[in-house]
Parts: C-alpha cells; sequence; structure tokens
C-alpha cells in the first residue's frame, strides 16, 4: 500500500475479467493526509474500469474531508462511505448527507438518526448466494445509509 501507484494497480489487475470491484483498506484507514487523498485519487483514475468502494473515518477531520470531497468525491467510479457509530451526532449525520456522503454502520442495534438503513444481505442475512460482486448495494453511486452487521 505505501507504495502502489495506479499505474502498477492496473498491470497487476489487468488480466481479470470479473466484475471489477476493489474495496480499499479492509483493515485501517485510507486517508491519513493529503498524500493518501493523491494516491487514492491516483489509483481511481488508472483504473477506471474499476468501482472503488471506500469507507473511512477521515471525515471526522474537517480538513480531510475537504480534500476528499475535493479530490476524490466526484470521481465516477469512487465510492465513498462514511463510517459512523453511536458517537456520531445528529449534526454530523446531516453534514454527512449535505455533503452527498453515504453512511456505512457496522453493528446489530438500531440508530434513531438512521431510520430506514439498507441493511447488507450477506452480512445480516447470511444469505450465502450474495457476495459484493453480485450485490449493486454498494456499488451503486447514489448516496444511501448501509448497515452491516459486522465488518
Amino acid at each position: 500500500w505505501q507504495d502502489l501507484t495506479g499505474s502498477q494497480l492496473h498491470e497487476r489487475l489487468s488480466h481479470i475479467k470479473t466484475i471489477k470491484r476493489i474495496r480499499l483498506m479492509t483493515r485501517g484507514e485510507a486517508f491519513t493526509d493529503l498524500t493518501d487523498v493523491l494516491k487514492v485519487k491516483n489509483l481511481c483514475r488508472y483504473n477506471t474500469d474499476w468501482t472503488f468502494i471506500i469507507p473511512t473515518r477521515a471525515w471526522r477531520n474537517k480538513h480531510l474531508k475537504h480534500l476528499i470531497e475535493m479530490h476524490i468525491q466526484s470521481l465516477p467510479n469512487a465510492r465513498l462511505y462514511a463510517s459512523i457509530d453511536p458517537s456520531n451526532t445528529l449534526l454530523e449525520i446531516n453534514d454527512l448527507i449535505i455533503s452527498g456522503w453515504s453512511t456505512a454502520f457496522f453493528g446489530e442495534q438500531s440508530l434513531d438518526f438512521m431510520p430506514n438503513p439498507i441493511k447488507c444481505p450477506k452480512t445480516f442475512n447470511k444469505q450465502v448466494e450474495i457476495k459484493c460482486s453480485n450485490c449493486n448495494i454498494c456499488f451503486d453511486p447514489t448516496r444511501k445509509d448501509v448497515q452491516f452487521k459486522k465488518h
């Protein structure tokens, strides 16, 4: 991850013919500074035939949120998800919605500010036939609130 470039990723993925989807950062955070934001931008721009889902908690930092919105949010193959939890306020959630961010919540409890989340059929309903490669909930470009039972 530290040294990966968009062209290197493109070369490594060029032989894959299936549905082209990548989830960044299954562990850790994609965005810690401007360098990371520009790296993700480079990955997305060199791999336009791939869709990137990018869950992040970096939106909590106003400066990083602004950089992500400026460089990543408008990319047609980037799907940003603000990772939220019960500590988030209604004001923060409303700001995310107004700013066009989708949200992702991990856990079984209901959240008052998420009255009608889309529950992930893979993690919530244990539908083994449902996989990220054949489900379009998270990869669809429209703003939404998704609840996952687990990571």
